[in-house]
């Protein structure tokens, strides 16, 4: 038992302790020299480091062979998603070459593959929709305020390209200077506060989005509007087949050729394990399809003859920077500040997701600064926002990809499109693209099946997949994200207001080892309470908490009252035979299996007519018989059997049929035919388990006080806290808690809690 308890410093001073620490240690590693700063410019820029101990022997073809590979992927990616972003293919190869380069020279992660991705592609177009319309709109008069929906999409129809670069340039930039603020100021653990089922609910929902807008370039359809909002998708496919007579026959024939091989390659190649054991590369069929369909529109003249759309214009050479329009940075903070989590939260998950597997460390904020600063030079050369992909990742680390070498050498292969190949890409036809990105989400789309893995694993977890899921496919992107957040917060403080509370027992044979009562073997101390609970006592559950135990201690007192009631005869016959009476009392009873229950056999010798002499003698005589018989009743009720080892006798003098003095509870006959009395002990103690509470704040502690002095002035009960922690002990006694309670109620463990009351014998 402690005996004493020390006084806590105050938060005050815990603070200022904590901060002049902290700034010590910070001044200890300052240091004015040469090798200091030399350690400071390696840990700002990573790529000093990993490139100066680069292994040439291990390493260099494994990342020229990998760079080869993601770069040729960059390039149809890149062209597809530049479109789904609301530009030009073009913008797309740019995002392919600037931002890696300064992701690659900054990041801490030697796996992660920056560039395009469908998610934040399609977020941005729906962005740049919106600004660029506004913009044209107001240049023009018009009052977008009051604008409906559809005047908003035929806005869309003839934005100028000029408007909508210039709001993808407002965009990609302030998705930089949020990615970077939050990586100066520490907040990389907040990315992935979004948890895995969540993000995998809402990029499959993302994901089908991105797959319908698609359907207008492979069925040539260019008369359907652009929706945006809430209900879009359903809007969408309204107007889709309302059009569908108007199919483009040349586009669709096109589109169902690109698609039928892209996706028996992918299917029979190269994600067959035995051709690529003989093949060793994934066949870059992205890239094949688009050099064949170049040629073949080239050659027939798809556009001029057949009226396919086609890319018609791809500027060759390097873009000149230009200077983002900073004006609209307030307008646009707002807007993109979703769009910079998700790509915040995609590109530090799928880093840890290498990490882990290749057992190294990163650091989530340099992570944030590097992806920040990549978007931010970004946006001064016309360049979509980027972030990780999972696909290009893996494709990197199958290959044989171990270091950010590889970023570098697909860079360069983007560099030499953009140089010198570029021209020869503007035959392309558009649904050439659409069919890229609608059999690359193939996978993604799959991720639906993840409901059935969260089913049968949580309910919980399965209800934030599927709310985030509808909500991002009912709704749009943003207001999907926003709910299935919103509702994940919702399910960790339900949580955080019902902690699990657990009622504990001995186990049976042991003295020191506690358990949960629903445990087998476990038994319920008499006379003693032992609760655990998991999870913190704060002001959102401290009152459940309370009503908990109050509710156990009530039932305590209802048993005893009953069981010390003087009874009459008559009253006892008729308890016995009113159906249910007191059937939970006696079900409680048997449930906690005491190992005494002294029954008051006399008794029934006594009703059954034989005198309180005959009765006494029978006792002894027939005890083993009883207790067998009690054995056998129990085991044919389902429950426990109670071993019967003391029988008490009734010590009164005088014949006549009196009311028994001794604590006994009548129970209805069809649960313990023999056992017509038993012994329920008065509540003695209140143990809470504290080992499993995280932390406790004042509501949380007043609350224990106000419990503990119900129970020690009223019903004469004391209340032990076992094995609190250090917090939670300082913040019980900061609060006023010891100078009510005595500090004795804090014990070490439970054992050390029964040890004090007298409970440390085994039983």
């Amino acid at each position: 038992m402690v005996n004493c308890v020390r006084q806590p410093k105050s938060p005050w001073t815990q603070l200022t302790t904590a901060i002049r620490s902290r700034v010590r240690a910070k001044a200890r590693k300052v240091q004015c020299t040469v090798a200091a700063l030399k350690k400071q410019v390696i840990s700002a820029i990573p790529i000093l480091n990993w490139f100066a101990n680069y292994d040439i022997r291990s390493c260099l073809v494994g990342d020229v062979a990998a760079g080869f590979t993601v770069g040729i992927l960059n390039i149809p990616q890149g062209m597809a998603y530049g479109v789904l972003s609301g530009v030009e293919a073009i913008n797309g190869l740019y995002a392919s070459f600037f931002p890696v380069i300064i992701y690659s020279s900054l990041c801490t992660s030697q796996h992660a593959a920056v560039g395009t991705f469908a998610v934040t592609s399609l977020m941005t177009g729906g962005i740049v929709h919106t600004v660029s319309a506004e913009m044209y709109s107001r240049q023009n008069y018009t009052d977008v305020d009051n604008a409906t929906l559809s005047v908003m999409d035929d806005i869309g129809d003839r934005i100028p390209f000029e408007f909508r670069l210039r709001a993808l340039i407002a965009i990609t930039l302030c998705v930089g200077l949020w990615q970077l603020m939050m990586g100066i100021f520490r907040f990389g653990y907040f990315a992935v506060l979004l948890s895995d089922h969540l993000i995998k609910g809402f990029t499959t929902a993302a994901a089908f989005h991105v797959f319908s807008t698609q359907l207008k370039l492979v069925f040539g359809l260019h008369k359907i509007k652009e929706w945006h909002g809430p209900l879009k998708l359903i809007y969408f496919y309204y107007e889709f087949f309302s059009h569908l007579g108007s199919t483009h026959i040349p586009t669709l024939v096109f589109s169902l050729v690109c698609i039928t091989v892209l996706y028996l390659t992918r299917v029979f190649v190269n994600q067959n394990p035995r051709v690529m054991k003989v093949i060793r590369f994934p066949v870059p069929i992205e890239l094949l399809v688009i050099i064949f369909a170049t040629l073949t529109s080239y050659e027939m003249e798809l556009e001029t003859s057949w009226g396919v759309e086609t890319i018609y214009n791809i500027p060759t050479g390097l873009p000149s920077p230009v200077l983002p329009p900073f004006s609209m940075i307030p307008e646009l903070l707002g807007r993109t500040f979703s769009l910079a989590i998700v790509a915040s939260a995609i590109l530090i998950s799928l880093a840890k997701i290498f990490a882990a597997k290749r057992q190294y460390k990163i650091d989530c904020n340099q992570e944030l600064i590097a992806a920040g600063l990549a978007n931010i030079f970004g946006a001064f050369f016309l360049c979509i926002p980027v972030t990780g992909a999972l696909a290009r990742s893996a494709l990197q680390e199958s290959v044989g990809g171990s270091t950010q070498m590889v970023s570098l050498v697909s860079a360069t292969i983007v560099l030499i499109v953009l140089v010198a190949l570029g021209r020869f890409l503007e035959p392309l036809p558009r649904a050439c693209l659409g069919c890229i990105i609608m059999v690359a989400l193939i996978n993604m789309l799959k991720g639906a099946m993840e409901i059935v893995r969260l089913w049968k694993v949580s309910l919980i977890d399965a209800s934030i997949f599927m709310v985030t899921l509808l909500a991002t496919l009912l709704l749009d992107v943003d207001f999907g994200l926003a709910i299935g957040v919103l509702y994940s917060l919702l399910v960790f403080a339900f949580r955080l207001q019902y902690g699990q509370l657990e009622v504990m027992g001995r186990l049976r044979g042991t003295k020191d080892e506690i358990m949960p009562i629903d445990e087998p073997k476990v038994d319920e101390i008499i006379g003693v309470k032992i609760f655990r609970l998991h999870g913190p006592l704060y002001s959102g559950n401290a009152e459940s908490f309370v009503s908990k135990v109050r509710k156990a201690v009530l039932a305590n007192e209802k048993a005893v009252s009953v069981s010390h009631a003087l009874v009459p005869e008559p009253a006892a016959k008729k308890w016995i035979a009113m159906p249910g009476e007191f059937e939970e009392f006696a079900g409680q009873l048997v449930r906690r299996r005491y190992s005494q229950v002294p029954a008051n056999l006399t008794r029934m010798r006594m009703q059954a007519g034989r005198s309180q002499s005959e009765a006494t003698a029978e006792i002894s005589h027939d005890s083993n018989a009883e207790a067998a018989l009690v054995k056998r009743n129990l085991r044919r009720h389902s429950v426990a059997p109670i071993s019967m080892t003391t029988f008490k006798t009734i010590k009164e003098s005088t014949g006549s049929l009196k009311p028994i003095k001794e604590t006994q509870l009548w129970v209805k006959e069809p649960i313990i035919e023999t056992m017509e009395e038993a012994l329920e002990e008065p509540l003695r103690a209140i143990i809470i388990d504290c080992s499993s509470v995280s932390f406790i704040d004042v509501v949380g502690s007043d609350a224990l006080l106000r419990l503990a002095r119900e129970c020690s002035l009223e019903k004469g009960i004391r209340l032990i806290l076992a094995a609190c922690s250090g917090s939670v002990r300082d913040i019980m006694v900061l609060s006023g808690f010891t100078k009510v309670v005595p500090a004795e109620c804090f014990v070490k463990n439970v054992f050390t809690a029964l040890e004090s009351l007298d409970f440390h014998k085994d039983y």
